[in-house]
């Protein structure tokens, strides 16, 4: 008697449609053809409530993570600080390794555990806004899959941190972006 109504489209092309919906608990989920036969829907493994996919707003849909990149996947990383620019630095990938401009004995654990640390970068919502104050900071890493190339520019506002990648606002917690707050002596190697 209830759901949501699913299109699936191929471009402008519709492929089909279904009804998405499941019991009060939203324990089992169904799904009905537009005839109306009913199906009970599961998925090995996914444990949790399906038809729920189907009830996300459009922020729902929208990822909170912010950059797709891996230490292996990155050729460069900055980060400028227009606050405190002796803390702008780079990273650069230098084939075997990475070169950060200045550092001569770079502690390799130290560059990529910060490289690895962007992939787990989470906003902590997506805000339609816009803000046109003077940014903070900005973070720029340039992938070999240049569809993942990223411009995270950050503004702070007190305890959270407004954040624009894509032309998308996030809020962020000042504790997460804490982490990337390094200058360029951190990656150096402590003496042997």
């Amino acid at each position: 008697a209830q759901g949501t109504h699913v299109e699936v489209y191929a471009g402008e092309q519709t492929l089909g449609s279904f009804w998405a919906g499941g019991d009060e608990g939203k324990e089992k989920s169904y799904f009905a053809t537009e005839g109306g036969e009913v199906f009970l829907v599961s998925l090995p493994g996914y444990t949790d409530y399906l038809s729920g996919l189907f009830e996300l707003g459009l922020a729902g849909w929208r990822t909170k993570n912010i950059f797709q990149n891996t230490w292996r996947s990155i050729l460069s990383f900055t980060l400028e600080d227009f606050t405190n620019p002796e803390n702008t630095f780079s990273i650069q990938y230098s084939d075997p390794f990475f070169e950060v401009p200045g550092v001569t004995k770079i502690d390799s654990n130290r560059v990529v555990g910060y490289l690895e640390s962007l992939s787990t970068l989470r906003a902590q919502a997506l805000v339609d806004t816009t803000f046109e104050g003077a940014p903070w900071m900005r973070l720029t890493a340039v992938d070999i899959n240049e569809k993942r190339n990223l411009e995270l520019t950050l503004y702070s506002t007190g305890s959270r941190v407004l954040g624009k990648a894509n032309q998308q606002y996030y809020w962020f917690q000042e504790a997460h972006i804490q982490a990337f707050l390094k200058d360029p002596k951190f990656f150096t190697r402590a003496l042997d």
